[in-house]
C-alpha cells in the first residue's frame, strides 16, 4: 500500500516551473508595455496642452486687434457723427 501511495503522489514537474516563469515574464512584459503607453499618453497630453496654449495666444492677439479695430471705428464714426 505505501508503494501505491508513492506512485500516486505527483512529482514536481519542471514544466510547471517553466510555465510559471513564462507567465511571470508575460506579466512583466505587459506591465512594461502599459508603462510605455502611459509615457506616450503623457507626452501627447503635454503636446496638446502646448498647442492649445499657442492657439489661445494667437486667438488673443487677433481678438485684441479686432477689439482695437472696433474701438477705432467706433471713435471715428462717433467723431464723424458729432461733426455733422
Amino acid at each position: 500500500m505505501p508503494t501505491a501511495l508513492l506512485r500516486q503522489r505527483k512529482k514536481p514537474d519542471r514544466n510547471d516551473d517553466v510555465v510559471i516563469y513564462k507567465s511571470l515574464n508575460d506579466i512583466k512584459l505587459a506591465l512594461s508595455e502599459f508603462y510605455l503607453s502611459l509615457i506616450l499618453l503623457q507626452n501627447y497630453q503635454s503636446l496638446n496642452f502646448t498647442g492649445f496654449r499657442k492657439i489661445l495666444k494667437k486667438h488673443d492677439k487677433v481678438s485684441v486687434l479686432m477689439l482695437l479695430l472696433v474701438v477705432i471705428l467706433t471713435c471715428l464714426l462717433s467723431d464723424s457723427v458729432d461733426v455733422v
